[in-house]
């Protein structure tokens, strides 16, 4: 994505996508507001870095609603999603069998510490990390970053420190 200020995605499929890096399916840059909705996002990856569906980084805001995130990859942290900064808004979606293969973790979704995420009504399943943060991982928390789960899930993930999450 580029330079867009504004993305909607309804109803779609977005599945076996591979980036020869980072952000398996997406990858963006900019400050702009993404929402997806009702859409299946399954079997993307990154070989060489984070985000095996997404990567986002600069100050935009994603909502992943009514949606199933599954069985993505990441070499490195964020098996589904790398949110680096910006907002990461989830609600009412399934994350089941996403992996990453980076030592800071997040099989399913990843926050470094400039970002935010807040999730709600949401499943998150045998997700896998070989180290922290089996399904989430929220890192070195700035303090006026403030993260919200609420009405969650967490079941069958797996991780060596973590398996649900880490902070």
């Amino acid at each position: 994505l580029s330079s867009a200020s504004s993305v909607d995605i309804t109803r779609g499929t977005i599945t076996g996508n591979t980036a020869g890096s980072i952000g398996g399916a997406f990858y963006s840059s900019n400050k702009e507001t993404v929402v997806i909705d009702g859409t299946t996002i399954s079997g993307n990856k990154a070989n060489k870095g984070e985000g095996g569906a997404i990567r986002f980084v600069g100050a935009g805001n994603w909502t992943i609603k009514n949606a199933t995130v599954s069985d993505n990859y990441a070499t490195s942290n964020g098996g589904a999603i790398y949110a680096h900064t910006g907002t990461l808004t989830i609600e009412n979606t399934t994350f089941s069998g996403n992996e990453c293969g980076g030592t800071a973790g997040g099989g399913a979704v990843y926050v470094t510490s400039d970002g935010v995420l807040s999730a709600s009504g949401s499943t998150f399943s045998s997700n896998s990390s070989p180290n922290g943060g089996g399904a989430v991982t929220v890192a070195n928390t700035a303090d006026r970053a403030i993260h919200k789960i609420d009405n969650c899930i967490f079941s069958g993930n797996a991780a060596k420190q973590g398996a649900a999450l880490r902070t």
